[in-house]
């Protein structure tokens, strides 16, 4: 924990966890295919560059992970068809408001994180918002099926985001 200050106010903060996974569930389906090409043509040559994804652990009860994004639709579809790891910050089930719901937009979610003093993440949610994020309210996607794959988790400890090119 470690004690933050916003806008005059004191509170207790609790840095969020930091990983690289290989798997996540995203919040919709991509919806600009041309912008999913684009993407995979630069993370192929330069691999993962840029922000994390903001990710919620929808069901801790499990030994596995098993992460849902709410930020980088796009971005995880074009590393995961490549195989390139995506560097995530997780919300765990305690980080979350009461009020949170999985259909809610970026500004709803930024304006509520912002609210329950989980900065890190309204500052993705910001970033998300203001450089390319126009993804509405939308349905949950439907939960994995009981035998799914299990996905590899590595922490890390460096706010470094960058992953080689694709070879």
């Amino acid at each position: 924990m470690e004690t933050e200050t916003r806008h005059g106010r004191r509170t207790l903060r609790r840095k969020l966890k930091r990983l690289v996974v290989d798997r996540i569930k995203p919040r919709h389906a991509v919806t600009d295919r041309d912008h999913l090409e684009k993407l995979k043509e630069d993370m192929r040559k330069n691999g993962w560059c840029g922000r994390p994804v903001l990710v919620v652990n929808i069901d801790p009860s499990h030994d596995q992970q098993n992460y849902e994004g709410l930020t980088g639709a796009h971005r995880s579809a074009a590393a995961m068809e490549l195989g390139i790891p995506i560097p995530v910050v997780v919300l765990e089930q305690s980080d979350l408001p009461k009020e949170f719901s999985l259909t809610m937009d970026h500004r709803e979610y930024e304006r509520l994180f912002r609210d329950a003093g989980r900065y890190e993440a309204a500052d993705l949610m910001h970033d998300e918002a203001k450089l390319g994020g126009k993804a509405k309210k939308v349905q949950p996607t439907p939960k994995a099926p009981s035998g799914a794959a299990r996905i590899r988790i590595k922490r890390v400890e460096s706010n470094d985001w960058h992953s080689p090119p694709v070879e």
